[in-house]
Parts: C-alpha cells; structure tokens; sequence
C-alpha cells in the first residue's frame, strides 16, 4: 500500500509566524545559529525530527522570520498545494501508519 505523505515548506517573513499563539517565533539566523550551519532537524506534527536544509534560504535576512507549514495528504497520491513564491520545500516524506490521538482527523475535502 502506497503511504500517505507529509511536505514541510518554509518562507522567510517580515512578521513573527508564531504572534497568534504568544509564542516567541525563531529568526533564520537563530536557526542557523541552532544548526551550526544551514542543515539541521525540525519537528513535524507527528513529534518526529525531520532533516531539513536552509540552504535555499542562504544569503537571505537573518532577521526574517522562518515560517515552516507542514501539509498532509489526504490520500495517497494527492497533490500537494503549489508552491507560492518565495515558498521552499524543506523535507517530504512517508507518513507513518499511525496517527497520534492529539492530531484531528483527516477529512475528506
């Protein structure tokens, strides 16, 4: 059986991704800073760490907010959203089998 899949997009922005939920936000130069360079690990909904590079993101303002968004297939095979500018892939990837309960339900569109 084919598995679903998860993509995990990043883009850089003026504002703090984060604001709406009082939560601090995190710069591209923190994230390098984390990193030791532009390759490192960031969690995805489902807890696991993923291996991402922001080597796109290179030359890029350090100041600018690093909004990441992970999208789910509904189905296996779905397409996923089109890219808008400015928007990178940063990691795709097989969903495992089991869904933790804190996640909601997938639904059909």
């Amino acid at each position: 059986m084919t598995p679903r899949r998860m993509r995990m997009i990043g883009e850089l922005t003026d504002h703090n991704p984060g604001a709406h939920f009082d939560e601090p936000g995190k710069t591209l130069g923190k994230y390098y800073a984390d990193f030791g360079g532009t390759a490192g690990e960031i969690d995805d909904p489902y807890g696991i760490f993923r291996s991402v590079s922001l080597a796109a993101f290179d030359g890029g303002d350090p100041d600018s907010y690093l909004a990441i968004g992970c999208f789910e297939q509904r189905h296996p095979g779905d397409p996923f959203p089109e890219l808008r500018d400015g928007q990178v892939v940063l990691a795709e990837y097989d969903l495992p089998d089991e869904r933790p309960d804190y996640l909601p339900p997938v639904r059909d569109a």
